[in-house]
């Protein structure tokens, strides 16, 4: 009842706004203690919560969770999508040293359960990015990540790194791209970006 109500005072809020597109219920849930052996409660949770917000966002958008073991969680995912019916599943992946194949795996995995599939967090775990000086990985990334079908452009997760370089400027190709390009009507599916 407690999370309801925060959940309402959110939705009463902020929800007007046009740059709230979805609500996740819970960042990692396969990473909180115990889920291997919680999901059915996990999932009947995450089923009642979204019921709850349906009924009350006037605009319905889509209520999900994130995994973040996004390659590793696909055995998660059946299991837990069959009680919790989410509109979306993001994954997240931190140790993909081949981005462009993980990026695809990510979201194959993801669309096998859930309709909509969001890559939503990348990077290499042991702060890789001090030795990414070129934003290679990062460029791999963003690009393979749009193209791989996801519902959106991942997140780097060493921004903070990135947005103090001169690399920040090779989101202008990504953001003329998007703007450019209807994902609806071309029916992106995705394809090998590597």
């Amino acid at each position: 009842r407690t999370y309801k109500n925060r959940v309402r005072y959110l939705i009463a809020r902020c929800g007007w706004d046009t740059n709230v597109a979805l609500w996740e219920l819970m960042n990692e849930i396969d990473g909180t203690n115990g889920f291997a052996s919680c999901q059915t409660e996990a999932a009947l949770w995450v089923n009642e919560m979204r019921l709850y917000i349906q009924s009350v966002d006037p605009y319905a958008r889509p209520v999900g969770v994130s995994f973040a073991g996004g390659d590793t969680a696909a055995s998660s995912y059946p299991r837990f999508d069959s009680v919790a019916h989410p509109d979306f599943i993001q994954v997240h992946k931190y140790d993909a040293t081949d981005v462009c194949g993980s990026m695809n795996l990510l979201v194959r995995n993801g669309k096998a359960f859930s309709g909509t599939v969001l890559v939503g967090e990348f990077g290499l775990s042991d702060n890789y990015a001090s030795s990414d000086v070129n934003f290679e990985y990062w460029r791999m990334g963003m690009w393979s990540g749009l193209m791989s079908g996801s519902a959106c452009v991942p997140m780097y997760w060493y921004c903070d790194n990135l947005c103090a370089s001169p690399a920040i400027e090779k989101l202008i190709a990504i953001r003329r791209f998007t703007d450019a390009f209807d994902f609806v009507s071309e029916g992106l599916t995705g394809v090998d970006a590597s």
